[in-house]
């Protein structure tokens, strides 16, 4: 009787051990699974992120390509050239909107906006660039300055599209820099030589900051090439004298010729652009997050060998397959 009661306290203890067993087991289970459910919640993150990165470049890319390349002809070599009577701004947003309405007609709709406000911030960019950097074919009096006022207020409602496009704060918050140089050309030629000289006297400090292709609008780099394209008497006797740069009727028009590859006007103009302009952390960015994704792939991979009979191998062979190309 002793006997079989003592067997039966080791059959209950061998039970109790196994039931402890299979409690750490379905633990051990647990854990690994909430492991791969935070490993997918990682890829996924990383693949969203990855994928709203990559639409903001592509859009950043369309707008400099379609007016810094496709249009250059059209509108920055174009604009503003010789006259500005002859030359307004009317005769580039044609060639504008037919571009828009074929880009409009390739992306998917939720892209309409995004591409849309990439055009217009590379065509405000492109505006200021014949502003201040147009070459000594473009020379603006005061009479000028009211005319360019409103091309600029067309170009922006052509972006608004009464209501129907992109939202006029929006595009006045963009449009704030070209209305803000304007505004430069429309002061006397003296405050704007005054404002030079202040500006020169502290050009050290401000030299960082056209690193990386930004202009100031008290810069000296800014104000000095208003005064270039300003057509004034008073303005080019200064910089003949401070500059030594010659009068505007002693320069070589070379903007009427043909523009190619080769012309050095190009690299300027993707230089000067802040859409087409990408940080060295951007440029590096897809190489991290591409290790990024190939570290979680592998993590996942090696899980996955403990759960043959889940749905994982799928999943992990896919993002293999992603990240290996």
């Amino acid at each position: 009787m002793e006997l079989e009661n003592h067997g039966d306290s080791l059959d209950h203890l061998m039970n109790k051990d196994k039931t402890r067993g299979e409690v750490l087991e379905e633990r051990s289970l647990l854990t690994s699974s909430e492991a791969v459910d935070a490993l997918f919640a990682t890829t996924c993150h990383i693949i969203r992120d990855t994928t709203a990165d990559a639409i903001r470049k592509f859009c950043d890319f369309t707008g400099a390509r379609v007016v810094f390349w496709d249009l250059r002809d059209q509108f920055l070599f174009h604009l503003y050239h010789g006259d500005v009577g002859s030359s307004r701004l009317e005769s580039f947003l044609p060639h504008v909107d037919t571009v828009l309405d074929h880009i409009c007609g390739l992306i998917d709709d939720t892209l309409r906006d995004l591409v849309v406000l990439s055009i217009c911030r590379a065509s405000l960019e492109g505006y200021v660039w014949v502003l201040l950097d147009g070459g000594p074919s473009r020379a603006f009096s005061d009479s000028d300055i009211t005319m360019m006022e409103d091309d600029l207020n067309v170009l922006k409602e052509f972006f608004v599209v009464e209501g129907e496009g992109l939202p006029r704060s929006l595009v006045e918050q963009e449009a704030k820099f070209a209305q803000q140089i304007l505004g430069l050309f429309s002061l006397k030629t003296e405050t704007v030589i005054r404002m030079l000289m202040n500006a020169s006297e502290h050009i050290s400090l401000r030299v960082e900051s056209h690193k990386h292709g930004h202009m100031g609008l008290e810069d000296a780099q800014t104000l000095l090439r208003v005064l270039c394209h300003k057509k004034d008497r008073e303005a080019s006797r200064f910089l003949k004298q401070q500059y030594e740069l010659p009068m505007s009727s002693e320069y070589d028009d070379t903007s009427s010729r043909d523009s190619n590859f080769g012309s050095p006007l190009i690299p300027d103009l993707l230089k000067r652009s802040t859409s087409f302009h990408w940080p060295k952390k951007d440029q590096s960015s897809f190489k991290s997050i591409r290790k990024k994704l190939q570290a979680a792939t592998s993590e996942i991979r090696d899980v996955a060998r403990y759960f043959p009979g889940r749905r994982v191998r799928p999943f992990v062979e896919m993002l293999m397959s992603a990240t290996d190309d």
